[in-house]
């Protein structure tokens, strides 16, 4: 037995030039079921609006001729996506759509006092004055020894202040 799951977002488009006075469309995300589908609910948000533009300027939907060309495009939406995370296409003479993946990131985890971070990248490579203040005094005592209690005492800062930076950086996976 397969089992699916169904992204969809549903559009609907009133104007007396449609039959019933409105013209309903739906674009869908077709996943397996253990999928997590976070990151597509941006793009497929961002996809349907495009279509809906492009629908309401040069009847993109309800005109037969364009209309056909959305067997094509979804296809290569798809394929962009998978494969890079991101898609470039130019849909129409006048229209092209740009969608990214947005990684979805893990809850933010528990800094504890007793706890020691350890470098991924090398941060104090990446600062530059316009970084948070505090952030600049506690990177240089990040060094894979010292403890979170210690990082704040080496470094002078409240130890809730070095709790704060050490999420935002665990976040963005620049320590463990």
């Amino acid at each position: 037995e397969y089992c699916c799951l169904c992204l969809r977002y549903p559009v609907r488009i009133e104007n007396v030039k449609y039959d019933r006075n409105a013209f309903l469309f739906n674009i869908a995300f077709v996943f397996e079921s253990k999928t997590e589908t976070g990151k597509y609910r941006l793009p497929l948000c961002k996809l349907a609006n495009t279509i809906e533009t492009m629908e309401q300027e040069v009847e993109f939907l309800s005109n037969p001729k364009t209309k056909a060309k959305m067997k094509h495009i979804l296809p290569k939406i798809l394929q962009s996506l998978n494969e890079s995370g991101e898609c470039l296409l130019r849909i129409h003479e006048s229209n092209s759509l740009s969608l990214k993946l947005t990684p979805t990131f893990r809850p933010s985890i528990i800094v504890k006092p007793h706890q020691v971070p350890v470098q991924l990248v090398d941060i104090e490579s990446l600062i530059n004055s316009h970084w948070d203040l505090t952030m600049q005094q506690v990177i240089p005592f990040i060094d894979g020894t010292r403890y979170v209690q210690r990082i704040a005492e080496d470094a002078h800062v409240d130890v809730k202040l070095v709790i704060q930076c050490l999420r935002h950086l665990l976040y963005y996976r620049c320590i463990v």
